[in-house]
């Protein structure tokens, strides 16, 4: 996210020492891709997400009175640098080496995410509709 506000489309390690100014070299950089850091930049990601919804323009209207809540299921995809492709599979052949999906239920009265996860690309969206049963209440 920090490094992407610098307009580096894919960062290498190098890239991101030199964008920080610190004096780390790639190796130690790279030792600090832990499975908890991964876990801190996934909740500062929801931590961003939520304030960008809140900032959302609520349209009210009669129509949704009637609804305790408005539920929005929606997933995006992305491509990202090939090297990734071990962890974040894309298609492949004329698609993208590898590529990044991101699903999201959304409580749009409220402006909160009731669910968010990223995955691979090619995983595909029908795997998350026996879980929507679990997010939807009377009167939604």
């Amino acid at each position: 996210m920090t490094i992407g506000q610098l307009g580096i489309k894919h960062p290498s390690l190098a890239a991101m020492v030199d964008a920080i100014k610190s004096r780390i070299s790639r190796e130690a950089l790279h030792q600090r891709f832990t499975e908890s850091s991964v876990k801190y930049i996934q909740t500062c990601y929801r931590y961003v997400l939520k304030q960008k919804i809140s900032q959302a323009v609520v349209i009210k209207t009669e129509l949704l009175k009637r609804f305790n809540r408005v539920m929005i299921v929606d997933s995006s995809c992305w491509d990202v640098d090939p090297q990734l492709a071990d962890i974040l599979p894309g298609s492949g052949g004329g698609a993208s080496a590898a590529n990044c999906k991101l699903q999201v239920f959304y409580e749009y009265k409220r402006g909160e995410l009731s669910f968010f996860e990223m995955t691979a690309g090619t995983r595909p969206d029908t795997n998350y509709t026996h879980q929507l049963p679990n997010h939807v209440q009377a009167k939604d």
